[in-house]
């Protein structure tokens, strides 16, 4: 197949599909890839040169997101990657120009206030609107059900808010909330709502794919070269749908002698301490058989920890996601042992830099772009850096003061 394909309209997705069925009765090994491309809304384009077979991951008339390739690294090399994510040496977006945020009404709604990630954004905008001087109710919170959080998006709409901050709230799941708030001209923000969000929408995300990446050659690292690693996967959020799938993609490049298995999970299952989840993979593989479990959020980890713990279970690692406790505490003090690492991200900051966007999309100006934050993973040999009960990464900038300044507060 030609690279000619790109850039790609919809008039000629259905070639590419073809195209692509005819490459994989040929070449099998890049279904999944394709699959994963799929999973997240984008387009599979399979490029055969040779023997080389690469498959990227587009999104219609927009960037590309990810290429999953063939990509084997020398075990140096794959150390420096992970070397990497372990420093807090990180380089952040940000504003450098001043603007007017005027004075106005929003609102908050959560994807639900039960889970730490979604509570702390929703701490951390408090504190930001307040310093820029908007009015707001306490968060909502959406109790994890799409039809809730997109009846409280009808409310606050009715409400007649300037703005409204989704956090973690998948779009497509509460499109008339959605609907409204546009047919009203009000501002939407989404925070932590994945890589794909519909246009206008301002987008506050960390880099998923990377993220995604990041878990994976951590996983490989630290696991035999022909073990067996389980990356679930996630399909209630579109972050970590695109971040479970890259994940697992990247461990089979990388590790292509492992058994790697891709199950689903949901919350609901799989944040309790003895789930039958938790209680069947432990059973289903006993001690030696299982090298490491990458999850898409840590109140599972945790969980998990907690389950392996009360089994006597100490053969394998949990690598997490979201840096919350208690189970990056776990990772902090090494126990349960099985508690290895969580990867960080910078929620705080997620919650000013949304309040910034607004106040830009307000005064009609330029805005930055807050959709691919960096990342860092947290292990018990650098837990002691980061501030007590604030495990993430933050730029070297002070971000509380930097933009009451931009915003002449």
């Amino acid at each position: 197949m030609k690279k000619g394909l790109m850039p790609i309209s919809k008039k000629n997705v259905i070639a590419v599909i073809s195209a692509f069925l005819v490459s994989v009765a040929v070449l099998p090994g890049i279904a999944q890839a394709a699959q994963n491309c799929n999973r997240v809304g984008a387009i599979s384009i399979v490029t055969q040169k040779g023997k080389k077979v690469t498959v990227d991951c587009l999104l219609v008339g927009k960037k590309k997101l990810w290429t999953p390739r063939n990509s084997l690294i020398s075990k140096s090399d794959l150390d420096a990657l992970v070397a990497k994510y372990l420093k807090q040496d990180l380089d952040f977006p940000r504003p450098v120009s001043a603007v007017s945020p005027g004075i106005h009404n929003v609102a908050v709604v959560t994807a639900g206030l039960a889970s730490s990630g979604p509570a702390k954004v929703a701490s951390e905008l408090k504190i930001a609107l307040a310093k820029i001087g908007w009015t707001s109710k306490d968060a909502y919170d959406g109790k994890f059900l799409p039809t809730e959080q997109s009846a409280l998006i009808q409310k606050v709409v009715l409400e007649k808010v300037d703005a409204i901050f989704l956090v973690a709230i998948t779009p497509s799941a509460v499109q008339a909330g959605i609907d409204a708030a546009k047919a009203a001209g009000i501002v939407v923000a989404c925070i932590l709502c994945g890589p794909n969000l519909p246009e206008g929408m301002i987008n506050i995300n960390v880099d998923a794919a990377g993220a995604g990446r990041g878990q994976a050659e951590y996983a490989v690292k630290n696991s035999k070269p022909n073990g067996t690693i389980f990356v679930y996967q996630n399909l209630e959020f579109a972050t970590s749908t695109l971040e479970s799938a890259v994940a697992a993609q990247r461990v089979k490049d990388l590790c292509p002698k492992c058994n790697v298995v891709t199950p689903t999970l949901t919350l609901a299952e799989s944040r309790t301490t003895g789930a039958a989840i938790w209680t069947s993979l432990l059973r289903d593989y006993p001690a030696g058989q299982l090298d490491f479990v990458i999850l898409p959020f840590d109140s599972p980890s945790g969980a998990l920890a907690k389950t392996a713990d009360q089994l006597g279970r100490t053969d394998f690692g949990i690598v997490g996601y979201g840096a919350l406790a208690p189970f990056v505490d776990m990772v902090g003090i090494g126990s349960p042992v099985v508690a290895k690492a969580s990867l960080t991200i910078s929620t705080p900051y997620y919650a000013w830099a949304a309040v910034d966007q607004v106040a830009r999309t307000f005064a009609k100006v330029s805005l930055w772009d807050g959709s691919q934050m960096p990342f860092g993973l947290i292990t018990k040999e650098n837990f002691s850096n980061y501030p007590s009960g604030a495990p993430f990464v933050y730029p070297k900038f002070d971000y509380t003061k930097d933009f009451p300044t931009l915003w002449g507060k």
